[in-house]
């Protein structure tokens, strides 16, 4: 059985910059798949090569056993939203959305329709005078309706207010609920798109380095906090992704799970905590940045 999507040692480059550099991924099944990673991490251009937009410099990708690059038999397998896409200044979302239902085998206008009226968003409307929140809206809104097997969305809730974000994100997963298929979905703000997610993909620097399961992230790294001097001989030898010190005499360090699981029991005069998913992942990359692991 072909995975839904496999990318293999891919690069890209432009000209003499390297934007994706060795990167490995297997999508097997309907999940909600976060892609985080600083502005540049290369989110927005390994999504442009899965969806067939860009031809990788090296390496292979196959979208359920096909090469998306110029393939119809991959492209009628996903749809792609970003927010940057151009659209018209006159194009409506009525004229947005009818395009969308010749154009998507598995199109629910009905669900469309209904998503449309809960977020006060009316057919004639053109797409370019609505704010940036509600064009980001609709523009998310076709990936929902489309109910494509791989629906990939590039930052979906750019420029969208809380409440609106919060209202997509409850859409998506309902429809999800109801139609399993695979998003993928790409942010720099973990905290806004954690809630909603199954599995999390992180990149930095062209590279995904991590892919783990929600569950797995949230026992990824524990926070080890006491005396300076006790906190500094308890780490040694381990994997250490943060530290702090307060006042010359106390510390917080983060250090992998797996790590403390290895080790003799924790001594009495320090404290173990949870540490939360967007914290991790911008320890992470602090830890790439400094050279760490």
């Amino acid at each position: 059985m072909n995975a839904l999507i496999k990318v293999e040692q891919i690069k890209k480059e432009f000209g003499k910059k390297r934007v994706i550099h060795k990167t490995n991924l297997t999508l097997n099944q309907p999940a909600i798949v976060g892609l985080v990673g600083a502005n540049g991490a290369g989110k927005t251009t390994l999504l442009k090569l899965i969806a067939g937009q860009l031809k990788p410099s090296g390496g292979q990708i196959e979208i359920n056993g096909h090469a998306p690059f110029q393939s119809l038999a991959a492209a009628e397998q996903l749809i792609f939203i970003n927010h940057a896409t151009p659209i018209g200044q006159t194009t409506t979302v009525k004229d947005l959305f009818l395009q969308a239902n010749r154009s998507y085998e598995g199109w629910d206008q009905e669900l469309a329709e209904r998503l449309l009226d809960y977020f006060d968003i009316s057919y004639p409307s053109a797409v370019s005078q609505l704010s940036k929140g509600k064009q980001s809206l609709v523009r998310s809104l076709l990936g929902i309706c489309s109910h494509c097997p791989i629906t990939l969305l590039d930052e979906p809730t750019n420029g969208m207010d809380g409440p609106t974000r919060e209202g997509f994100h409850r859409a998506l997963l309902k429809s999800n609920l109801q139609k399993p298929r695979l998003f993928l979905v790409s942010s720099h703000h973990l905290n806004e798109i954690d809630a909603i997610l199954d599995h999390i993909l992180y990149m930095n620097n062209g590279q995904l380095l991590l892919s783990l399961s929600k569950e797995r992230a949230e026992q990824y790294a524990t926070g080890i906090s006491g005396s300076k001097e006790a906190v500094f001989a308890y780490i040694a030898n381990k994997t250490v992704l943060y530290t702090e010190v307060f006042d010359e005499r106390l510390a917080y360090s983060v250090v992998l799970t797996e790590d403390i699981e290895k080790s003799n029991v924790l001594p009495h005069s320090l404290t173990q905590s949870k540490v939360a998913i967007t914290d991790l992942f911008r320890y992470l990359s602090d830890s790439v940045a400094k050279g760490g692991s």
